[in-house]
């Protein structure tokens, strides 16, 4: 993990950069999960169908800066301006991809606004979340399972609550898919939980490693990005019962212990305060070429 923490002292020498004379970073600190077990096969669990969540703690703990409907900074040209720049012929022709399969996925039948949809494929699946829900399909399109709650990845844990925006990624380095989801059994008051999976072959309908972090503040919005030194997210902190916007949290995950299935797979983990208005941070992704 010593390059995680590197990774991450580097970005926090740029946010410090931009951020000249506000507040520093909160100091690092090492968590460990606070519950770890072996899942059934996902396919023997997944028999739930899927349920309406409440999302009404929503409403207005993100804040929409910009209205693209309105710009009042429009520009205006006279009349027989050209823009040097405008492409006012086709290129020449070249072979482009094509779609190879296009299929109905997951439906937002939850109402969630936005559905945070999110997906991604591996060399025989194609695994979907819209917030709530999943679904796994075959590289031909067939529906293999679900769609059901989100959640049943983590069926008898406790703390596992079916709040929404889960996010799926196939790690190709490890052939191994990684699901995490957050949960608010409490909210609006704390603890807040994450709950993390990863397969324990390539197979996403079988059996699963399944980790439980929990946080004082809740995070919001949990993006991540697959590293060969750690998994690593971002997250925004909202305070336990007023909801006010605390900061950003970073956290880099032992990678190596969890594709192990190790119990003890810690996580790295520090905020940038409120004050460096750093809002929706994305963990980059690194891929193979």
């Amino acid at each position: 993990m010593r390059r995680a923490v590197l990774f991450f002292t580097i970005c926090l020498l740029f946010c410090a950069g931009t951020t000249v004379g506000q507040e520093g970073a909160s100091k690092m600190e090492v968590k460990k999960p606070i519950f770890f077990d072996v899942s059934p096969p996902l396919r023997d669990m997944a028999t739930m169908p899927v349920t309406k969540g409440d999302n009404s703690w929503k409403s207005g703990i993100v804040k929409n800066y910009f209205n693209a409907r309105k710009n009042h900074n429009r520009m205006t040209f006279p009349e027989n301006y050209s823009d040097a720049l405008q492409q006012r012929a086709m290129g020449p022709d070249v072979v482009m991809d094509t779609t190879i399969q296009n299929f109905e996925g997951n439906s937002n039948t939850q109402g969630y606004d936005p559905p945070d949809t999110h997906g991604d494929v591996g060399p025989n699946h194609y695994f979907q979340v819209v917030n709530c829900h999943y679904s796994i399909y075959n590289k031909s399109g067939a529906l293999l399972l679900g769609p059901s709650n989100t959640s049943t990845i983590w069926n008898g844990m406790s703390n596992n609550s079916n709040d929404g925006d889960a996010i799926v990624l196939y790690d190709e380095n490890a052939n191994r898919w990684f699901v995490s989801q957050f949960s608010l059994p409490n909210y609006p008051a704390g603890p807040f939980y994450q709950m993390i999976a990863v397969s324990t072959t390539p197979d996403p309908t079988g059996t699963w490693y399944r980790w439980q972090y929990t946080y004082t503040n809740m995070g919001d919005y949990p993006k991540f990005g697959i590293w060969p030194d750690g998994y690593y997210m971002a997250v925004n902190l909202f305070t336990a019962n007023a909801g006010n916007y605390a900061g950003t949290g970073q956290a880099a995950f032992n990678r190596t212990k969890m594709l192990a299935g190790d119990a003890s797979a810690e996580m790295i983990w520090f905020t940038l305060p409120s004050s460096n208005l750093f809002l929706g941070l994305v963990p980059r992704r690194l891929r193979r070429n």
